[in-house]
């Protein structure tokens, strides 16, 4: 396999969440904001290629589009996300993703395997779906990333307090659970077909709790 220009995504991190302008309109920061766009848009290209080779090897499954490398209100993105369906899974299912984050302390750009849902396919019948991951033992190296009603709310979920989520989604504190699997420095891969291989192993670590997703009888 060819090798992937991973540094793009890791400057393209120091945009996250700042405005951008279009050059034609941004006089004096014109040159800067054409680096701005040209730095984006090639983190992001590099993020679909990692998709496309974990897509070839992830047997019935197609990728959805990977996710823009600016928001509706024009602001970085850095952290590209791509879910994956296969033909038996509604979009407003739990289904495998993958995501990208970074790593403040390491100053590194990594990788999670996830399941969740798409939230602008949801219904009421999503998180209620999702949440039936809790019927699962939590084992390493997976964790639950729980999302409550607000970002504030947003939490990891160790053994004790795993015990108290099903009470806390039935008062409508918590929303969701994702399942998540990390592979943190992406850069330390110098085989491209050894990320790859990490990131199907990181969906094999996901599979039981999907297929208690998948069991659609719910209370």
């Amino acid at each position: 396999m060819y090798m992937l220009d991973f540094d793009t995504l890791k400057r393209y991190m120091d945009y996250n969440n700042q405005q951008y302008i279009a050059p034609d309109k941004a006089g004096d920061r014109k040159l800067e904001m054409e680096t701005f766009k040209k730095t984006g848009q090639q983190a992001r290209v590099v993020f679909q290629q990692i998709i496309k080779l974990v897509e070839d090897q992830f047997e019935n499954v197609k990728a959805q589009k990977v996710s823009s490398w600016m928001n509706q209100a024009q602001k970085a993105t850095p952290l590209f996300f791509c879910y994956f369906f296969s033909e038996e899974t509604e979009l407003y299912e739990p289904t495998f993703a993958i995501r990208l984050f970074y790593d403040s302390e390491s100053e590194t750009v990594g990788l999670s395997t996830e399941l969740s849902f798409i939230e602008r396919y949801a219904t009421k019948v999503s998180p209620k779906l999702q949440n039936k991951v809790l019927n699962v033992p939590l084992k390493n190296p997976v964790y639950f990333a729980i999302r409550g009603k607000t970002p504030e709310t947003d939490a990891f979920a160790g053994d004790s307090i795993i015990q108290n989520l099903p009470q806390k989604i039935e008062e409508g504190e918590v929303r969701k659970i994702l399942v998540k699997y990390d592979i943190p420095d992406i850069q330390r891969y110098q085989k491209l077909e050894d990320l790859v291989k990490q990131i199907l192993s990181g969906f094999d670590y996901l599979k039981p709790y999907y297929d208690e997703t998948r069991n659609t009888q719910i209370k």
